[in-house]
């Protein structure tokens, strides 16, 4: 799932399922196919977020989700890569997951075509 979120400042929320936890990335810009983005991996969401839109506790803004959906994630192509199948999301079919840039993770996301579905977990 992404959220946008406007608290501290305009940013996206990538949240993945992970058993009983959401794997939460804040990217720093508009969430667009065919380039990399900029991310921040933030401390495990709540499960609630997967359905929830509207003000944040603590006078933390408001989120407002702009896509949902499962994934698959792939075998690792090296320890700094990681890809992910997207099934049922709006925004891309294909996202993959670079951690071996200078201090923040990136975030690449694709239209490719969509062929198999294994096992999926929350987007």
């Amino acid at each position: 799932m992404i959220l946008e979120h406007d608290h501290p400042f305009l940013h996206w929320d990538l949240l993945l399922e992970h058993g009983p936890v959401l794997h939460a990335w804040r990217i720093l810009q508009p969430v667009t196919c065919e380039q990399w983005l900029t991310a921040e991996r933030l401390e495990d969401h709540r499960l609630l977020y997967l359905d929830y839109e509207g003000p944040v506790s603590n006078d933390r803004g408001h989120v407002r989700r702009l896509t949902g959906g499962w994934y698959t994630k792939g075998a690792a192509t090296d320890e700094a890569q990681q890809w992910f199948q997207l099934f049922d999301c709006s925004l891309a079919t294909q996202a993959v997951l670079r951690t071996d840039v200078d201090q923040h993770p990136q975030w690449y996301f694709t239209l490719a075509d969509s062929t198999s579905r294994n096992s999926p977990e929350s987007l």
